[in-house]
């Protein structure tokens, strides 16, 4: 394993045939940039004459956090088994993988080219989207239905919770989601002194930690589907006509 930056990422691509081959022409005309603005990993856009790819990369440790919060690899091989199986329930809503590489930790996978944006950046700036909730509710229904006991017998159901529990990702959800802003913890931030008072009122809420701990319940011991991390807006690219 080593981790890319924007010259390896080029080189590593480029010992990718099919996907050297899609990208068109030789490495040295090649252009390459980490974009990623989440909170995991490392996200790299590799373009050539012809056609863009996507590189991410699963280090050892959170992003937004460093190597003081260390964080499985696998969490790469899940992510793509999910992008791989979401994708044949609802190609039209999930983009390509090319390649999964579990040595280096990679997810090749298709460039979702502009005019996509991601969606919360286009609901920030006004933006209506008139076939979006179609196209979400495409995605859910299909990829929930395939992926639940309703769809195959129990037993495969169990073997498939089995083999893809992805407990390291989970657990994050859990402490900074159902945990951590209901009480005092290093990870939570907010403006003092203006919202103090709405900080001490929640933390003392006995209803909404009563209600808060039910959906955790429910997170932790209700799997009836094949999900992968929570579907948000920063989790969408779209455009008025496609969602990804």
């Amino acid at each position: 394993f080593v981790p890319l930056d924007d010259k390896l990422v080029m080189q590593y691509v480029q010992g990718i045939p099919e996907v050297a081959a899609f990208i068109g022409g030789s490495a040295a005309e090649w252009s390459a940039a980490e974009v990623g603005d989440g909170n995991i990993n490392f996200v790299y856009i590799v373009t050539g004459p012809a056609n863009t790819i996507v590189v991410k990369q699963a280090l050892p440790y959170v992003r937004c956090v460093g190597e003081a919060w260390p964080l499985t690899q696998d969490r790469a091989r899940l992510e793509a088994e999910a992008l791989v199986e979401g994708a044949k329930h609802c190609p039209a809503h999930v983009p390509k993988v090319w390649k999964y590489d579990d040595v280096m930790k990679t997810i090749v996978m298709r460039f979702i080219e502009p005019p996509h944006i991601i969606l919360r950046k286009g609901l920030c700036a006004g933006t209506v989207y008139p076939l979006l909730a179609e196209h979400v509710s495409e995605f859910m229904a299909a990829t929930l239905f395939s992926t639940s006991r309703l769809n195959g017998p129990d037993a495969d159901f169990r073997k498939t919770v089995a083999s893809r529990c992805n407990t390291a990702m989970c657990e994050i959800t859990e402490q900074v989601i159902f945990t951590e802003p209901f009480g005092v913890a290093a990870n939570n931030h907010h403006t003092s002194p203006q919202l103090d008072a709405s900080v001490a009122d929640l933390r003392a809420d006995t209803d909404a930690k009563v209600a808060i701990s039910a959906l955790k319940a429910k997170f932790v011991e209700q799997a009836q589907a094949y999900l992968h991390g929570d579907l948000h807006s920063g989790s969408i690219m779209c455009t008025q006509d496609s969602t990804q």
